[in-house]
């Protein structure tokens, strides 16, 4: 690697302005030159296949005839391309990829391409899961206040004293309630021990955790059905995987206690969309 890295950012023009930007790129600058290639992705608008790679030959071509400039390393977010093996043999002093996104770099990486030609990969993975599983925990509060009905009748001026048989009148209060988990990851464990004050009973549903983990967490670990069935508040922390998508559909909603607090901080492709519309409006 040269005394001053050369790093080449391929994203989209909306990840160049609200992330590249501000301290990052100072701290960057500081030790490296860097260029942004702008890639707008034919898949980077497509809120259906959210943070695929673009399916645009023309940006694949732009990104590996700019590698051939010979770049350290090369950070991608959404709109670029997919690294693939015959664009890496493009770019030969490349020993670094970063993904801005998450944990989405499995669909824009190669990451065994990668690996084999001595390139490392690295992401962001967990960079927002503490806010998240704070949101979570603040969503879990609204939910069981019906807060978003009472703030609708607020601006209506309708009369403020909500009626007995609002849900969230009635059952408004966490602390003592048995709250369902779908997924035990980094979100998962920092909701546990937000929910530690409020002294609530937890039960997971998560495959690929045994119960030693659980056992250290103080939570019980359950099947799905029982998760949906026997708490009051269900909370989806499972990442999107092509097992998991669709995962929550009508028959597992049906399981729902009438008046319980769904909570779905995942991916929205998790949930059957119409089936949780139809659930809700029951």
């Amino acid at each position: 690697m040269s005394a001053r890295p050369k790093v080449l950012i391929c994203c989209n023009s909306t990840v160049r302005h609200d992330y590249v930007a501000g301290e990052g790129v100072e701290r960057l600058e500081r030790l490296a030159d860097w260029e942004w290639l702008p890639s707008e992705g034919a898949m980077a608008q497509d809120v259906n296949r959210w943070g695929g790679p673009s399916d645009d030959p023309a940006d694949k071509e732009r990104l590996r005839t700019k590698l051939g400039d010979g770049y350290d390393a090369l950070i991608v977010c959404h709109g670029c391309a997919c690294i693939d093996g015959a664009l890496l043999d493009s770019a030969p002093p490349t020993r670094l990829i970063g993904e801005l996104e998450g944990d989405r770099f499995a669909n824009r990486i190669d990451v065994d391409a990668a690996v084999q030609r001595g390139v490392r990969v690295v992401d962001t993975t967990h960079g927002s899961s503490l806010p998240v599983a704070e949101w979570a925990l603040a969503l879990i509060l609204i939910g069981l206040r019906n807060a978003g009905a009472q703030f609708r009748r607020l601006i209506a001026h309708d009369e403020f004293h909500r009626s007995t048989d609002d849900p969230g009148y009635r059952h408004g209060e966490l602390t003592d309630r048995t709250v369902g988990l779908i997924g035990l990851g980094h979100i998962g464990r920092r909701l546990i021990e937000l929910l530690l004050p409020f002294r609530c009973r937890v039960l997971v549903y998560d495959p690929y955790v045994t119960k030693d983990v659980a056992m250290a967490m103080h939570v019980e670990l359950a099947p799905l059905e029982r998760v949906l069935s026997e708490t009051e508040i269900v909370v989806c922390t499972a990442p999107l995987t092509p097992r998991t998508r669709r995962m929550i559909g009508a028959a597992e909603l049906d399981l729902l206690k009438p008046d319980s607090v769904f909570v779905n901080v995942s991916r929205g492709a998790i949930v059957d969309p119409e089936a949780l519309i139809a659930r809700g409006t029951r």
